[in-house]
């Protein structure tokens, strides 16, 4: 586990609602090794602390005399990277205002950086993936919500408390739907994995025979969700269409007005979601250059991830090396 000066190892870890996925990655976005265990999103952040100190000191055999070894750790939510603080987790109860950063510094022995998950597999993306060359890009993932990162003339955008480019929880609908983070009419309520079933949930209910493939695919009305829509719509069910038509459209409504924003020259989409329905990613890209400015969008690339499972724990391992003095080298 040492590192040297020419290849400096480092430990990324993915702190997701169902796993918790640890890595060793060196400065070329190597993942050395790789290790998942399931844990209850439910539990806390107490429980879940001690999982990650156990996941660390057991699965990897940490040297803690090894004063080069860093730590990555991000998580779904509001993330003041600057403090090591866990803001909020809409989608993790109970962890609201957590100083993880200092608790696992006093429990490892470890020099720690804090991020946000999305933000990081930006980070990854730009320097070993879909955004290698570019300056500016835009990064957006959906899973069971959206979570979004930017990196700016070669930057992370960060923002003053670190939450810049919460594209999924820009306002699609004044007063629409309520949305785990105690808006109303996020975008997230609408196009994230959740907000897909969601609305394909009431479509089947208030028309059955329309639905009944859909249903027929998840188990039950009740059981519908963003994987069943997806396959779904490759068996070539025309409900699925319609909702993936649906979904597309209202991202590509909100991603427009980012790209207005932001100007990127790429735009990444990854997550579950366009996993599952990879057609997402042309159509997303055929809304935004409808509305889009065309000084933003005329030479804008909209392409899905090349990273795969370990995206985010390559990213906060370059987190680790460049907060703690051992930054990969520039691009």
């Amino acid at each position: 586990m040492r590192g040297t000066e020419e290849e400096q190892v480092s430990i990324g870890i993915d702190r997701g609602g169902s796993k918790i996925a640890l890595g060793v990655v060196n400065n070329k976005g190597e993942v050395l090794s790789f290790h998942k265990m399931p844990t209850g999103a439910d539990r806390g952040p107490d429980a879940i602390i001690e999982d990650i100190i156990g996941c660390v000191n057991e699965c990897l055999g940490i040297d803690r005399s090894d004063a080069s070894i860093l730590l990555g750790i991000a998580m779904a939510g509001q993330i003041d990277s600057d403090k090591g603080v866990v803001r909020c987790c809409p989608n993790l109860p109970g962890w609201e205002e957590v100083p993880i950063r200092k608790r696992l510094e006093d429990a490892l022995g470890l020099r720690v950086a804090v991020a946000n998950d999305v933000q990081m597999i930006a980070v990854a993306e730009w320097r070993f993936g879909a955004g290698r060359g570019c300056r500016n890009l835009l990064s957006v993932f959906v899973g069971s919500g959206i979570g979004s990162g930017a990196i700016v003339e070669n930057r992370l955008l960060k923002g003053h408390g670190g939450c810049a480019a919460e594209i999924g929880h820009t306002h699609y609908q004044p007063d629409g739907r309520s949305c785990r983070c105690g808006a109303n009419g996020c975008l997230e309520a609408y196009a994230g994995g959740l907000g897909i079933a969601r609305r394909a949930r009431e479509i089947v209910a208030a028309d059955p025979e329309m639905g009944a493939h859909l249903s027929e695919i998840a188990g039950s009305i009740e059981e519908i969700d963003a994987k069943s829509v997806g396959e779904a719509y490759t068996a070539g069910d025309r409900l699925a269409g319609k909702l993936v038509d649906e979904t597309a459209a209202i991202r590509g409504v909100r991603l427009a007005s980012a790209v207005n924003l932001l100007n990127p020259q790429r735009l990444i989409l990854g997550g579950g979601v366009i996993f599952g329905i990879p057609d997402l990613v042309g159509k997303i890209g055929v809304h935004i250059r409808n509305r889009a400015l065309m000084a933003a969008s005329g030479e804008l690339e909209v392409v899905r991830c090349h990273l795969g499972e370990g995206s985010g724990i390559i990213g906060f391992a370059c987190l680790a090396q460049q907060t703690c003095g051992h930054a990969p080298p520039e691009k």
